[in-house]
């Protein structure tokens, strides 16, 4: 069974990694036709804290998704399912 003190910190992390994946995807760079970003740009300071922050909070998500049991997990991703239909 999954605690609320779990789901809090769950939807937490996954709202920082959303986050953080959403900047280091941003439009505000430019990028191949494939989609990669440019060279230049992955090695600008601005790139590299965005790319480091989003390294930092998927790595904390998955450190707390290893302390999870499968069942917890499936709990978590239902939950996680029915919460973006209902957004959408």
């Amino acid at each position: 069974m999954i605690t609320q003190e779990q789901i809090v910190e769950s939807e937490y992390l996954n709202s920082k990694v959303d986050y953080w994946s959403a900047e280091v995807n941003s439009s505000r760079f430019p990028t191949y036709p494939n989609g990669l970003v440019v060279e230049s740009v992955r090695f600008s300071e601005e790139y590299q804290e965005i790319e480091r922050q989003f390294n930092f909070w998927f790595r904390k998500l998955r450190e707390f998704n290893s302390t999870l049991t499968s069942k917890q997990k499936k709990e978590l991703n239902a939950r996680f399912r029915r919460k973006r239909l209902l957004k959408n």
